[in-house]
């Protein structure tokens, strides 16, 4: 059984769940906007490069989408870390949905439980 106590610390509880959240979601962005830099840096160095296949025209010459492939190759790594920091982005974001979903379900039993303290007639309620 729910007491006003135990409410009480749990919406202390889910507070410092979504301020907790709330930081873990802004470095999340963080991480996920400089591995997005990262990424476009490793790109335009990739196709600059002396070694990046230049696309002609002709039976024998390099398409765009050879060169493209190329490029792809080179910056994989980079790609797949903005890949894992936009997952991880959108894992925080769903955390702090969790978390704040979670808020709203405790201030809902915290109204329930003044309700039925007013129709008791209990002389704790505020």
């Amino acid at each position: 059984m729910l007491t006003p106590g135990n409410v009480l610390d749990r919406l202390h509880q889910v507070h410092q769940d979504m301020a907790m959240s709330q930081r873990m979601l802004a470095r999340a962005r963080d991480a996920e906007v400089e591995a997005k830099a990262t990424l476009r840096v490793a790109v335009a160095k990739a196709t600059m490069s002396t070694d990046c296949p230049r696309p002609k025209r002709g039976e024998n010459g390099v398409t765009v989408a050879d060169r493209d492939a190329w490029v792809d190759v080179q910056v994989h790594d980079e790609w797949l870390a903005a890949e894992v920091a936009e997952a991880h982005r959108k894992a925080a974001e769903d955390h702090l949905r969790v978390v704040r979903d979670q808020a709203s379900t405790v201030q809902s039993m915290s109204a329930l439980m003044r309700a039925e303290m007013q129709l008791s007639g209990s002389p704790h309620v505020a």
